[in-house]
């Protein structure tokens, strides 16, 4: 007798209902309530702020200032506080016997990653980029496991899911108001204030930086709260494919209702704004990720049956097919040194360049955040960009972690993804509804948003500025409130006739979540949004929230409360040795050198220099500090021996810097003929080219500071330099011009005759 095949066999089936929340205390529920509300406003607030590790722009005496942006003492204290909603977890366990946590092997996975992240400082060169970023990385995935613990319904997810929805208007209304506001007003004052702005950035008119920035300017690429208009794209993306999944749960969910499918219309028209922005970013790459999120989501449709029955077949030709794809992309740039388009050409570049630092620091790698410099050793001689990041998060854990970090990141993603697509879903449970009221999706959206836009101004405006542009942030920030509010409510309503929570299940919202992460993560072969602090924590808030969904029923499983108080314990004094020993003394040492910059803008370098050194004392680890003394000492005309002490310090805490050995070399060549040091400029300038051999402009500006002395060094360093030059490519943008070419040559042969050496 044949068997009649099922219509329709689900990519997960419900598990064993878990303890509700009318079963727990009232007051323990509305910790993880909290804790929700908290760890959601933080990815808000942090994807919608723009942190630096260091100030990107040098002060100069006379220097108009500028607004005061987060820095890396915000970045800090803004771990701190994502890491409370796991405080208040686990205070719930303790109060609520019945609330049992939830733990996996890829939470041990990425805990041991996120501490070797940590430890790399111990042998990075630059600590204070090591410590600060590995800390961020570090609290994202206890961010990451928070979620995995509050995210046990479908209601939670709708409402994940709808917070996405409202962070993508936030980003679009801030996108388009860049594009056709701010855009428009910074190109008429670069027009008017071209020179006078070059000079308050310290640049020369014509240098690589200026002609950067002014492409910037007159490109109009669109950055959003990112650093690169290509990790706004691929934010982009990852949320589009969530409000797709919205659309689409929607539409199922209201069959006999045509009045609620206009809502419809609405997540479309979003949909169709995000299109229109993603040509902004001028980003290839999301011109191609949309595409695969709409085939996997059509692939999920089409082939639900077998991937429901062979889930391990299904898991496994994934892997396999990602391991073709990796070794197809290797081999083809082996065999032609080159990848398809001049943009993975770049990449490839940058992963062989990679690919020294990894042989010659296999094991342990060079230290987290710590990749630029030691690439600069082993770039190729037509790879003009000093990058930061090898564009690939897989080469980064290797180069920066070596095989040991490597070995638990690619475990780490096996385990995670094996783990969210498992077949289990939580039961539709309609008796959770009642106990949050009517409008809770409403007032939830309300204190996120409210929450993450208070956090946002006091952190994101520089109050001591004048009260036009206090003002004017603080409005803005108002009418993104508005949006972020409306999109959520309207995401997370049941409908529009009944503004009451949905637990409904809602699994093609979980299949959105799931395929955005996943071009999220391809996006992140031949591009470093993953790492940039706003997208890291959305990542992690909705890798938590899929995984916590995915976990099995914690019902009936055993409850160590001692366990549990012991890691409270733990983990209050952590955060509060975090707190005290790590972000006190970084918040101070920022304020000082916060007060140094306006001093020196004010024209008082001297005591700009001393609040620099003070500044030095309480972080030794940011050789920024001692650098930014030695400059305002300059300032100062202070005793060359004062300038080269600072200079010292400075080199001793970073060594791989390499503008601060250029800075040094060029301060030594400036001396007086009788006090110059011949020997140490060229044992600086060695240094400096140690640390990059490649580029062309430190070898003039080395064979200038030597022709006097050295004639022949000098024609030699002239004649490297013009061969490094030729390995530029034609279009490249640091290339000599013919005529300076012509004009080197010329010097080479006068230097060559006025060699008088025996």
């Amino acid at each position: 007798m044949s068997r009649t095949k099922p219509k329709h066999v689900p990519l997960h089936h419900p598990a064993p209902a878990p303890p509700t929340e009318m079963e727990s205390p009232p007051r323990a529920a509305r910790l993880t309530q909290l804790a929700f509300v908290l760890a959601t406003a933080l990815v808000v607030t942090r994807a919608t702020l723009i942190e630096i590790l260091r100030d990107p722009f040098d002060v100069s005496p006379g220097g108009t200032p500028v607004p005061r942006g987060p820095g890396p003492a915000t970045g800090l204290w803004l771990d701190l506080l994502c890491c409370l909603p796991a405080v208040l977890i686990l205070l719930r366990r303790i109060i609520d016997k019945k609330y049992v946590l939830r733990w996996s092997w890829s939470h041990v996975l990425m805990g041991l990653l996120g501490i070797w992240a940590v430890i790399s400082r111990s042998w990075a060169a630059d600590k204070f980029a090591a410590e600060v970023s590995s800390f961020h990385l570090l609290c994202a995935f206890v961010l990451l496991w928070s979620m995995t613990q509050l995210v046990r319904s479908w209601l939670r997810l709708r409402l994940v899911a709808a917070v996405s929805f409202g962070l993508l208007l936030v980003l679009l209304a801030h996108g388009f108001e860049y594009r056709f506001v701010e855009y428009l007003d910074m190109q008429r004052s670069w027009e008017q204030k071209k020179d006078e702005i070059l000079k308050e950035r310290g640049w020369a008119p014509g240098s690589f930086s200026a002609t950067q920035f002014e492409k910037r300017v007159v490109g109009g690429e669109v950055f959003g709260f990112s650093a690169s208009p290509n990790t706004f794209g691929a934010e982009l993306v990852l949320l589009a494919v969530i409000t797709l999944g919205i659309a689409i749960q929607h539409w199922l969910d209201n069959p006999d209702q045509p009045q609620e499918r206009g809502t419809v219309i609405i997540f479309a028209v979003a949909l169709a704004l995000t299109a229109w922005m993603l040509v902004y970013t001028r980003s290839k790459t999301t011109a191609v990720t949309p595409t695969i999120a709409v085939a996997l989501l059509a692939a999920v449709w089409k082939f639900r049956t077998f991937l429901a029955r062979r889930r391990r077949t299904a898991y496994w030709t994934a892997v396999a097919a990602v391991a073709v794809a990796i070794g197809a992309v290797i081999a083809h740039g082996l065999y032609h040194h080159r990848l398809p388009g001049s943009s993975l050409t770049f990449r490839w570049q940058y992963w062989v360049g990679a690919a020294g630092v990894i042989a010659r620091h296999p094991w342990l790698g060079v230290g987290w955040e710590n990749f630029g410099p030691y690439y600069l050793a082993h770039r190729l001689p037509m790879a003009a960009e000093e990058i930061k990041d090898p564009h690939n998060f897989l080469v980064r854990a290797l180069a920066e972690l070596g095989i040991v970090g490597g070995v638990l990141t690619v475990g780490w993603l096996l385990r995670l993804w094996w783990e969210l697509v498992q077949p289990i879903a939580p039961p539709a449970n309609p008796a959770q509804s009642p106990v949050y009221g009517k409008w809770f999706p409403v007032l939830t959206a309300a204190a996120i948003g409210i929450l993450a836009v208070t956090l946002n101004a006091a952190l994101g405006i520089d109050w001591a500025q004048s009260p036009d542009y206090v003002i004017y942030e603080s409005l803005r920030r108002l009418l993104l409130l508005g949006v972020f509010v409306i999109g959520t409510s309207l995401a997370a309503l049941r409908s529009l006739q009944h503004p009451a929570a949905d637990d409904r299940p809602a699994p093609w919202i979980l299949y959105a979540t799931l395929t955005g992460l996943a071009v999220f993560l391809l996006h992140n072969t031949i591009d470093f949004s993953l790492f940039e602090l706003g997208p890291m924590y959305v990542f992690a808030m909705l890798t938590g929230s899929a995984l916590g969904l995915r976990a099995p029923t914690a019902a009936g499983q055993k409850r160590r409360t001692l366990a549990a108080a012991t890691a409270l314990a733990l983990a209050a004094i952590a955060w509060l040795l975090a707190a005290l020993a790590f972000a006190l003394p970084i918040s101070e040492a920022e304020a000082l050198a916060h007060d140094a910059d306006e001093n020196l803008r004010a024209g008082k370098p001297q005591l700009a220099a001393a609040q620099y050194r003070e500044a030095f004392h309480a972080v030794p680890s940011n050789a920024d500090y001692a650098f930014r003394a030695a400059r305002a000492l300059t300032y100062a005309n202070a005793p060359a021996d004062q300038v080269r002490a600072m200079l010292v310090q400075a080199t001793s805490a970073n060594p791989t810097a390499v503008e601060y050995w250029l800075w040094r070399a060029s301060f030594e060549s400036q001396m007086p003929e009788d006090r110059r040091d011949y020997a140490e400029i060229r044992r600086d300038y060695q240094r400096v080219l140690d640390l990059n051999p490649n580029d062309a402009q430190i070898r003039l500006q080395y064979a200038a500071a030597m022709e006097k002395h050295d004639p022949m060094l000098a024609a030699q360093q002239y004649r490297t330099a013009l061969e490094k030059n030729a390995l530029l490519n034609p279009d490249e943008i640091r290339r000599l011009p013919p005529e300076k070419v012509r004009e080197l040559e010329s010097k080479i042969r006068e230097l060559q005759k006025a060699d008088t050496r025996p």
